[in-house]
């Protein structure tokens, strides 16, 4: 596997220009249309059943924020997306504006719902989680800066799990095969109508309680200090226990403005 990742590298480096990754942390952007140019919405369609069981839809903090729409697929071989090609400032954007709610708050109450336990958030505001599509969202743009390392020196490279996601949230819709003309093996067709999750209405759920993990406040070690120190406009990453390492506070930068 290994060998394998390294040749698919090694045919995707190019003479692209070098440029830094956006940190992945909130943001007063607008949010963008995330599904614009992947999915077109028709609200005349009449909406398939949501068959799973209601105390599953239930058992998360954005249960009131899900929608299920018919949207239509345009999945046509080599189709033009605001999310694939050559690495670019738009693109970069696109993908950051999918992630940038990787880091929410959750209430008290909703943790005792879910049966489980979080780190507290230092400001008081709630407890530290995460809604899992973001997650994955996030792997899948390591993923893809993976093919593009000489742009992308930063990239963490494909995440194997992957596969675990996709299995769990498995698509049972049906890919159909046709005879194009000058073309000899069949062509798929992966155009189609499916049941969606309202993405905007979820996003914009997820803003309400977005935080950044690089704020300096949030997230407090109680033994090791703030989480991601900035050291110099860098995120320290040195481990407790190695040289060089100091437990730094909030107290340690009074009178200063983090972001």
């Amino acid at each position: 596997m290994e060998t394998l990742y390294k040749k698919i590298r090694s045919v995707r480096i190019s003479i692209l220009t070098h440029r830094s990754l956006y940190k992945d942390e909130s943001s007063n952007e607008d949010v963008s249309k995330s599904s614009e140019g992947l999915l077109e919405s028709n609200d005349n369609e009449t909406l398939d059943y949501d068959i799973r069981p209601q105390n599953e839809k239930q058992r998360t903090p954005a249960a009131e924020a899900l929608e299920y729409e018919k949207v239509f697929y345009n999945g046509t071989l080599f189709a033009s997306s605001l999310y694939k090609g050559d690495p670019r400032p738009e693109l970069d954007l696109a993908w950051h504006t999918l992630v940038k709610n990787n880091n929410l708050r959750i209430s008290k109450g909703e943790l005792d719902t879910l049966g489980r336990t979080a780190l507290p958030l230092a400001d008081g505001s709630g407890y530290y989680g995460q809604l899992n599509v973001y997650h994955h969202l996030h792997c899948l743009k390591f993923m893809r800066e993976a093919f593009y390392a000489e742009y992308y020196p930063d990239a963490q490279g494909p995440t194997l799990k992957m596969h675990v996601a996709l299995m769990c949230h498995a698509d049972t819709s049906i890919t159909t095969f046709e005879w194009e003309e000058g073309i000899r093996r069949p062509m798929p067709d992966f155009t189609g109508w499916h049941t969606c999750n309202n993405w905007e209405k979820l996003d914009d759920s997820a803003t309400a309680r977005a935080f950044s993990m690089f704020d300096q406040v949030s997230l407090i070690n109680p033994t090791y200090g703030i989480a991601f120190t900035m050291v110099n406009g860098e995120i320290d990453y040195t481990p407790p226990g190695q040289e060089g390492f100091r437990a730094v506070w909030p107290e340690d930068f009074e009178g200063q403005v983090h972001g």
